[in-house]
């Protein structure tokens, strides 16, 4: 089964007023607009893959990216917690710039709001060092802005800017590599206007403990921020720089998205779902909210944080030293010469 695109995919995604179509359009006519100007050329990589690269100097390349967290925030809000949230940003754009074969230098961020909290601040850049900490790299600054009008009392939006020295390149791609998937522990941070529609609908409530979730507080449960790979994945490149052919982050547009975004147009993957199994809370949205496969690995992540393209005769060591770092790896598919992602 191969991913089209077509509309059964986006099905729940677009039910929660979430359209992957008009995202797709918009990265498009950015594309086109960015091409029409000369002065755009020492921009290296194509818009729409995970980090953009820039040419500081011969033989030193800058990547950077930008992400935020999206309506997670609400169900941070709902919870009155958001240093969890500072992690995920600082997570959502640090692992970007990791699948595009960057060490982290440096994050900033954005806040605004309707009226700054000094609290509610405070508590997200505590996360956002939390975050910084774990990467490896410096949050070197940032902005705060308040724009009443723009904003309802209480609401506030997130944004964050991480910028890395190109490391890796690696070797090609080929048909026959291995797909190493990273297990993922939760949502992380995307496909929450799903999510947050399905717990209205089904009428749940994020301050209460559910048995499918190990009676876990849901809100809890929901808002365990992203993992943030930088240190395994760089031990990896560092101890075994010939394993790896390619890495992605798999946040929005799930495993159907991003996959591609770390092969060459002319290749393909074929994934086994049989070969991993989605965390506990992920199963329990899928009935929940009656969704298909294809909606969890295309508005989801799946079950899969990031994914790495390895040579299939380095594939057990690469396990091995992950497997030290406490992450739980599966083989969940090859690379073919088909485009897209396909299903066995």
């Amino acid at each position: 089964m191969a991913n089209d695109g077509g509309d059964n995919m986006e099905f729940g995604y677009r039910q929660a007023g979430v359209g992957l179509d008009r995202a797709d359009e918009a990265v498009h006519r950015i594309r086109r607009a960015i091409a029409t100007r000369p002065s755009q050329a020492q921009g290296l990589s194509a818009i729409g893959q995970f980090a953009g690269e820039y040419a500081l100097q011969p033989g030193t390349t800058l990547l950077a990216g930008a992400d935020g967290v999206g309506t997670k925030i609400l169900v941070a809000k709902a919870m009155g917690e958001a240093r969890s949230l500072g992690v995920d940003l600082v997570a959502m754009n640090v692992n970007d710039v990791l699948a595009s074969g960057g060490r982290p230098l440096f994050f900033l961020d954005y806040i605004a709001s309707q009226r700054l909290d000094p609290d509610l601040v405070e508590s997200l850049v505590e996360g956002m060092i939390d975050g910084c900490d774990q990467a490896q790299c410096v949050l070197l600054g940032g902005e705060t802005a308040e724009m009443p009008g723009l904003y309802a009392p209480g609401d506030y939006d997130l944004a964050g800017f991480a910028v890395g020295l190109k490391v890796f390149d690696g070797t090609p791609c080929q048909v026959g590599d291995l797909v190493l998937g990273i297990l993922a522990d939760g949502f992380h941070a995307n496909g929450f206007s799903l999510v947050r529609k399905i717990v209205q609908d089904s009428q749940l409530d994020y301050h209460a403990r559910y048995a499918p979730i190990g009676n876990m507080v849901l809100g809890s449960a929901l808002l365990k921020p992203t993992p943030i790979y930088v240190a395994p994945i760089l031990e990896t490149l560092r101890r075994l720089p010939a394993a790896v052919r390619g890495m992605a982050h798999i946040t929005g547009g799930g495993l159907i998205d991003n996959l591609p975004r770390a092969l060459p147009q002319h290749l393909g993957v074929e994934l086994d779902r049989q070969h991993w199994a989605m965390p506990e809370l992920m199963q329990w949205f899928q009935q929940l909210g009656a969704l298909s496969f294809e909606e969890m690995v295309h508005s989801f992540n799946g079950g899969i944080g990031f994914a790495m393209i390895v040579d299939p005769r380095l594939a057990e060591p690469v396990v091995s030293l992950l497997a030290g770092f406490k992450l739980k790896v599966e083989a969940i598919g090859t690379v073919i010469e088909s485009p897209g992602v396909h299903w066995k």
